[in-house]
């Protein structure tokens, strides 16, 4: 494996590791499951399970808002 001697962003951190490049600290990626998202974008986590179609919107919404 190659490796890189320099600071990196997070996306040129990830990208190398999947391109078989050792990045300067180990990738990490946050995963937002649905009840987190919830509390996130304020939606009840009870409708959520109610209806399911809105926890991948609570998803999303959390994601753009983190990023």
């Amino acid at each position: 494996m190659l490796q890189v001697n320099r600071t990196i962003s997070s996306r040129e951190r990830t990208t190398s590791f999947f391109s078989g490049i050792t990045p300067d600290r180990v990738p990490f990626t946050p995963t937002i499951y649905f009840d987190h998202a919830c509390v996130a974008t304020g939606q009840r986590f009870e409708d959520a399970l109610i209806d399911p179609s809105i926890a991948p919107v609570a998803m999303f919404d959390a994601a753009i808002r983190l990023e």
